[in-house]
């Protein structure tokens, strides 16, 4: 008897830490313009709560963020706490209902709730990656998922004004392997008029700091997403970016299509801090822009029409 309860006390640890992997769940990874890379793991079930899953591998970071980059996601009820006091993790995943869908009625769908991405960087722009298969999952769930740092999205009524908006940024996860940010206040005040996601949050003794951040949206419905427009790049103003810059990296000439840029007046390239470096009327461009005076780094060139950006496309050099 002694011997058959030992075990059991050596065995039940074993059998409290295990768990079912999540219904969905997948990996993030983020890399800054000097190439420093961090990772998340997100995902959804129905078993987990709104504010902390141990059970599904949260564990809670309370330290200051750490440069150059470092990447916390938090479950979306922290933006109700007092002093965003939510847990910030490597890993989230928020809970889920199951529903039946009309279209499926073999095939029941979860309807996961949002998770804060929070970025601190050094050095902006940085560039999330997904596996965009990870967002099919054979279900059809969560084909019209989401990502974007206008905190907007939750203030429109209908959803149907926020996706009308021109300059705001996100990206469909299922169109897109990527989504390229800049969430400096700075230069997304200069840029956009979007809201932006941040959590101001005291660690330690130390003073309040302010972290910007996204949100993804899990959704199948198209009424409740803009996936029906394809945006994943650094500058996002409701359609698909179709100026094509190459190389890209660029190292001493750029060059771009004339016949893109035919309906333009000016060409204009601007840094990360929305301070136009170069600018040429289109007369005067010949296919290839000399860049050898610039900096290495991020740059946006834009074409304009009139007032008007018509197109544009971020490269690096």
């Amino acid at each position: 008897m002694k011997k058959t309860l030992t075990l059991f006390v050596f065995c039940l640890p074993i059998w409290i830490l295990a768990q079912e992997p999540p219904i969905l769940e997948m990996q993030l990874t983020f890399e800054d313009a000097r190439g420093n890379r961090d990772t998340l793991e997100v995902g959804f079930d129905t078993a987990a709560n709104l504010t902390y899953n141990p059970s599904f591998g949260e564990k809670d970071i309370a330290s200051a963020f750490k440069g150059p980059l470092d990447v916390r996601a938090a479950h979306h009820s922290l933006l109700d706490l007092p002093g965003h006091e939510g847990i910030l993790s490597k890993r989230i995943i928020s809970h889920a209902e199951e529903f039946v869908p009309p279209k499926w009625p073999d095939k029941p769908c979860y309807a996961g709730a949002p998770i804060l991405l929070f970025i601190r960087a050094d050095h902006f722009p940085v560039t999330m990656r997904w596996n965009p298969d990870a967002f099919w999952e054979g279900r059809e769930c969560t084909t019209q998922s989401f990502v974007t740092p206008d905190s907007r999205v939750e203030i429109a009524d209908p959803m149907s004004v926020w996706i009308g908006i021109k300059d705001k940024r996100f990206s469909c996860m299922v169109k897109a392997e990527y989504f390229t940010v800049n969430l400096d206040p700075v230069y997304s005040a200069a840029h956009f008029s979007d809201v932006p996601y941040y959590m101001v949050r005291k660690f330690g003794q130390s003073s309040n700091d302010t972290i910007y951040g996204m949100a993804l949206f899990f959704t199948d419905q198209k009424k409740l997403s803009p996936c029906s427009v394809y945006v994943n790049d650094l500058q996002a103003h409701g359609e698909a970016q179709t100026l094509q810059v190459y190389p890209n990296p660029a190292i001493d000439r750029l060059h771009v299509d004339r016949e893109l840029v035919a309906n333009a007046d000016e060409l204009s390239i601007c840094d990360l801090t929305g301070r136009t470096v170069i600018r040429l009327s289109a007369s005067d461009f010949t296919g290839t822009i000399d860049i050898s005076s610039l900096d290495n780094g991020w740059y946006y060139l834009a074409a304009y029409s009139g007032r008007q950006r018509i197109q544009g496309a971020a490269f690096a050099k």
